[in-house]
């Protein structure tokens, strides 16, 4: 189970990160709103579809609001956000940094909610996962201090995905990861096809662009659908952990994809996120006695 649970972090960690410098490669060649709209069409095609061949377990009753409001806000929010950051001047390194403040906000989201103390270990590794994830693209962000209006698009998709994980955490136990998600872009595609029409459109020609748009597609979907079953296996609060150590993935992504420069920092916050993912499954363990 515990070794399950570690290709589940690594699986979700990798595909979340990769998705960052991906995504920027892909709107060099085509309008956020019009890629998020595509993929989002082409992801419910392909979700319904695995839904109905795995049958796999969907809302009942009155539980379809909470899929469709909690799916907006972890498809819709985060995606359509961070995409529009991403095209307006914030870089694929500093977007994964400010929306990898999901363990704290989530932290104190559940707090708040459950009214409920962690244990000290836990906000040890809060602590240390926010001191990773600034490590790892604060570089940049002193390098780019005009970020303007893309700063907030970047923190509308923070809390749009901290408060979409307590909401899925809390009401939807008994989804399948599969059905939520194709439920989450179902649902957030009128908001992509308003946002599109309120904006200018453009797309690259060449075949590269749709190529581009295939592959975020698909490390998209295979990355919210880990993070969803993740927050089914472990909790809201225990999966968010894993963005302590993305924000250096996606460093090292946009080092290799997008030419980005790699610095000492980049180290020194993967030394700290794997750490505080450490921390975290400790203080987990001692609260459950496994």
């Amino acid at each position: 189970m515990r070794a399950n649970s570690s290709l589940l972090f690594g699986t979700t960690a990798v595909l979340i990160a990769l998705n960052y410098p991906l995504g920027a490669l892909a709107l060099r060649g085509m309008s956020p709103f019009l890629l998020i709209l595509l993929r989002f069409g082409a992801t419910a095609v392909i979700a319904w579809v695995a839904v109905a061949a795995l049958r796999s377990a969907l809302p009942q009753g009155s539980t379809w609001w909470h899929a469709a409001g909690a799916g907006v806000l972890v498809q819709g929010a985060q995606f359509l956000g961070a995409y529009w950051a991403m095209s307006h001047g914030v870089g694929a390194g500093v977007t994964a940094l400010m929306i990898a403040m999901n363990p704290v906000l989530v932290t104190i989201l559940s707090g708040v909610i459950s009214r409920r103390r962690e244990p000290a270990l836990v906000y040890l590794a809060v602590a240390i996962a926010m001191v990773a994830v600034v490590l790892a693209c604060l570089p940049r962000i002193l390098r780019d201090p005009s970020l303007g209006s893309g700063v907030f698009a970047a923190l509308i998709a923070l809390v749009g995905l901290a408060v979409g994980s307590v909401w899925q955490g809390r009401t939807l136990q008994g989804v399948s990861p599969v059905s939520f998600t194709a439920i989450g872009v179902t649902a957030s595609l009128p908001f992509a096809g308003v946002l599109l029409l309120m904006n200018d459109e453009y797309v690259a020609p060449g075949a590269t662009t749709w190529v581009l748009l295939a592959a975020v597609t698909i490390v998209g979907l295979l990355g919210t659908t880990a993070y969803a079953a993740y927050i089914g296996r472990a909790g809201a609060r225990r999966a968010s952990i894993v963005f302590a150590i993305i924000p250096a993935l996606a460093a090292i992504g946009s080092w290799a994809m997008l030419g980005e420069p790699l610095d000492l920092a980049i180290g020194a916050a993967l030394v700290l996120g794997c750490a505080a993912c450490v921390i975290d499954v400790v203080a987990s363990r001692r609260v459950t006695g496994s």
